[in-house]
């Protein structure tokens, strides 16, 4: 009887750990005080979310202790989003929502075009979803939300959204349900830039052999993301979770600071830096430059201790590292639709590369669940900056879940 008991009591202590946690308060306008029924309350790219009730309070159970954003919205009203931390989800919350304000950006840069979703749908999709397999089997049910608006002098694309773009992705046999707060494009430049909030649920399936590939699917999704790069690291365990870190230096020639070092290797005198731990590459910049930027990439591995910092005093996990990193998933290849994409037709594909950079010098507080904070100031490119929103999984997933 012996081993019965330890297991028993693994079974109940982490429901009772669960059960014990819960986050209410309470939602009303901001103007009059009153309450406001039927507000949507969720934790940002979570499966966990619910809805206030007449009295305008709501209550969520099975929270974890774990740093996360808890985002309240509704219909006409500003997004709020809530930082909740192991200090404060015991407190109960207050909550005043602000009517949205009149918008300004039709004096900025046109009114909602009438056609925008058939003249600008397939560009949003492309960005937003993607453009991988799985984005082909994703589909925006509810696309009248959406308002565009174009600065046709500037080549500039405002994409909002008046209430929760419904998305159900069939690929992966999830529903997301996403809170749009601007999508912006620029076309001579091709960047583009989104921000929102995002809640999951499963699609229900009765079919075990359907149910067994969305599994599958989650999976493959899952590997190599940027969720199990930061679980990853939470843990102290890319290189046995297959990905390899390098640092990485990129010298641009319209840089004043590096143009010195960049006119040298240009002029080839590559002894300005180590040659026998750094190697050098010259990269095309494509449609942003004519000039070539210098890539100079640590010829060794680095270990994940040297990325990941942490701080005794608030017992958290950071990443922080200088420059740039080159970061390889070296159990899965690129996908063949990437490869045609960046031109790789008739190459053989190689291991998932991106690259990594903090654009505001700062450490990025992680956690255990893959969850990173400021979301802002940890930036991707490569791989990871093409894998949109058809392949996004909730914080709380499991592989194998």
């Amino acid at each position: 009887m012996k081993p019965v008991l330890p297991v028993f009591l693994l079974l109940i202590l982490p429901l009772l750990g669960i059960s014990q946690l819960r986050l209410s308060g309470t939602v009303v306008n901001g103007i009059d005080g009153k309450p406001l029924q039927g507000a949507s309350i969720f934790i940002n790219n979570g499966s966990n979310g619910t809805v206030t009730n007449a009295e305008g309070k709501f209550t969520l159970t099975g929270i974890m202790a774990n740093n996360f954003e808890l985002v309240i919205s509704f219909v006409n009203y500003q997004t709020i989003v809530v930082k909740i931390t192991p200090e404060n989800i015991s407190k109960t919350f207050q909550i005043k929502m602000e009517p949205k304000p009149q918008e300004l950006q039709e004096v900025v840069i046109g009114p909602a075009l009438k056609d925008g979703w058939q003249v600008w749908g397939k560009t949003f999709t492309d960005y937003f979803i993607g453009t991988s397999k799985n984005a082909s089997e994703c589909t925006i049910k509810n696309p009248k939300v959406l308002k565009f608006r174009y600065d046709r002098k500037n080549q500039i694309l405002k994409v909002t959204a008046l209430d929760k773009l419904i998305i159900l992705n069939n690929a992966l046999g999830l529903q997301i349900d996403y809170q749009l707060e601007e999508f912006r494009y620029e076309g001579k430049a091709r960047m583009m830039s989104f921000y929102g909030y995002s809640s999951f649920k499963k699609i229900p399936v009765k079919r075990s052999r359907k149910q067994q590939e969305w599994i599958n699917k989650r999976r493959e999704a899952y590997n190599g993301s940027m969720m199990h790069f930061i679980r990853s690291v939470y843990t102290n365990t890319t290189d046995q979770e297959g990905f390899e870190l390098r640092h990485l230096i990129r010298l641009y020639k319209n840089d004043t600071l590096v143009r010195p070092y960049y006119d040298s290797i240009m002029a080839g005198l590559h002894t300005i830096f180590d040659t026998g731990h750094y190697s050098m590459q010259l990269m095309k910049e494509g449609t942003f430059s004519r000039d070539p930027i210098i890539y100079i990439l640590g010829k060794q591995p680095l270990p994940c201790a040297t990325i990941r910092v942490y701080d005794s005093t608030s017992k958290a996990l950071y990443l922080l590292f200088q420059n740039n990193l080159q970061l390889v998933y070296k159990k899965e290849f690129e996908r063949e639709e990437y490869a045609q994409q960046m031109g790789q037709k008739g190459v053989s594909r190689k291991s998932q590369t991106s690259i990594l950079h903090l654009p505001n010098g700062r450490a990025v507080l992680i956690e255990k669940n893959g969850l990173y904070f400021d979301p802002l100031d940890l930036f991707s490119e490569g791989y990871l900056a093409w894998e949109k929103m058809a392949e996004m999984l909730p914080n709380d997933y499991e592989p194998g879940d």
